[in-house]
């Protein structure tokens, strides 16, 4: 990042062709660069209040052009978004309107903002600490509701709060430890019982959180479930049915899918990519041959694969499909079952396959609920905090392992000054998950994510 002193402007709207843009300047020097602009006989800006709106116009400083009719938001240090003082400027929308304004503040001294600066100040001033300015990016990235509210506590601080209830039971409990160490002749000897109630505490909270981890990537990230199985078993008639629309054709010629067809959709607040694929059989066919070649790698890279196996076909199911780390297996067309097919095909199968008919909506809503188990998806309360990147994770199982380490050690009866080294592991580990004592290297590449108006 910049300099910190500077005064840095960026537009934080895209450009979308919407009514409205808004610009953002941030600095100490915001307000005098902004008032460089204002139009002569425009409403002086000396007459702003904070968290006030007023109406002025922008012209060229140099030529006195006009550059438009704004409203102009003041905010002053430290009850702003960056904690610095912030000048906000809603204009009309539109690339060169947005980029006359941005470059005549630019001219006027001000310094283009970096990816994510707005927030760094933010992170950096103590607005939030880094858990929540991450959190951000989270929210403007959410492909689905459940995402966006996931985002939206831990900016609000879910995970602060949850963060300070570890906290205060290690240190409870490392100040009895360090009092067992630094004065064995005036303090009693050491609580065990208490110490070990204080860590199991901590323990307790991180072990919620460490599991949330997996759900908490799902939503952020999203996953990829691929429909594979043998031509006409009912794969682009599951794909249409899970997609809630018409988007792979069905017919009942085999080999009709040869590209792979996909559909983002929203599952239980998961935003999931379903993909629909090929027939995979032996073919003399080129162009279903590549089609095959293309199933067989979208499963081998899925993160999920629903194999479908055919209750309307006699004949033996076969058309190996790539072992992937997750495999769900649906007995499909259930409708149009075979006398003994379905018996037939579970004896063959791993106990709990799942029969569905996307004709009659047959155990649909079953299959959606098994793949979002099969990925890790657990909802959380509302307002509960969630682990949504690897390194939160990361250092929350550090932090685990530690109280973990110091349990045993009670166990064991091992001396206090063992047993201080790791409550302060786990507490330098949640330090790092809140931001304090990260490296500046680690906080470029963080915020190097964001988009330029954050």
């Amino acid at each position: 990042m910049g300099p910190p002193t500077d005064t840095i402007v960026a537009p934080c709207t895209a450009v979308t062709g919407g009514a409205l843009a808004v610009i953002r300047l941030s600095g100490h020097d915001a307000v005098c660069i902004f008032k460089r602009l204002v139009a002569h006989g425009g409403r002086k800006t000396a007459t702003l209040r904070d968290w006030s709106a007023t109406r002025t116009v922008l012209t060229e400083p140099e030529t006195g052009i006009n550059l438009d009719d704004v409203v102009v938001t003041l905010f002053r240090a430290p009850r702003s978004y960056t904690g610095e003082d912030v000048v906000e400027i809603s204009c009309h929308s539109g690339r060169a309107t947005v980029e006359r304004l941005v470059g005549a503040l630019l001219s006027a001294g001000a310094r283009a903002a970096e990816p994510g600066e707005f927030t760094y100040r933010a992170y950096r001033n103590g607005k939030m600490d880094l858990a929540a300015a991450e959190s951000v990016g989270d929210q403007i990235a959410a492909l689905t509701g459940e995402a966006a509210r996931a985002a939206t506590d831990l900016r609000l601080g879910a995970l602060r709060g949850t963060l300070a209830d570890v906290r205060a039971a290690l240190v409870s409990a490392l100040v009895q430890v360090e009092a067992a160490i630094s004065f064995p002749d005036e303090a009693p000897d050491l609580d065990a019982q208490a110490v070990e109630g204080h860590v199991r505490d901590a323990a307790a909270i991180l072990e919620r959180l460490v599991a949330s981890a997996r759900s908490g990537a799902l939503l952020r990230q999203g996953a990829r479930v691929v429909l594979a199985g043998p031509p006409n078993a009912g794969k682009s008639s599951l794909f249409n049915a899970l997609a809630g629309c018409a988007r792979a054709i069905v017919s009942p010629h085999p080999g009709t899918t040869r590209d792979l067809i996909e559909s983002t959709i929203d599952l239980d607040g998961y935003p999931l990519t379903l993909v629909d694929t090929a027939g995979i059989r032996d073919t003399e066919v080129e162009v279903e041959r590549t089609g095959v070649e293309l199933a067989m790698a979208a499963a081998a890279s899925a993160d999920l694969v629903v194999r479908l196996h055919d209750a309307a076909h006699s004949a033996a199911d076969d058309g190996d499909v790539p072992v992937t780390t997750s495999v769900l297996h649906v007995i499909s067309r259930c409708d149009l079952a075979c006398p003994g097919s379905l018996e037939r095909l579970a004896g063959h199968l791993p106990e709990g396959a799942l029969r569905v008919s996307s004709a009659s909506g047959e155990g649909i809503a079953e299959l959606q609920r098994a793949i979002v188990r099969a990925l890790g998806g657990n909802r959380q309360a509302a307002g509960s905090a969630i682990l949504t990147r690897e390194r939160h994770r990361v250092e929350a199982a550090t932090a685990l392992g530690a109280c973990r380490r110091t349990l045993g050690a009670l166990a064991a009866g091992v001396e206090p000054d063992l047993m201080a080294v790791d409550l302060h592991d786990a507490l330098r580990a949640l330090d790092r998950l809140t931001g304090v004592g990260v490296a500046d290297e680690v906080l470029e590449r963080i915020f190097a994510e964001f988009c330029v108006g954050k």
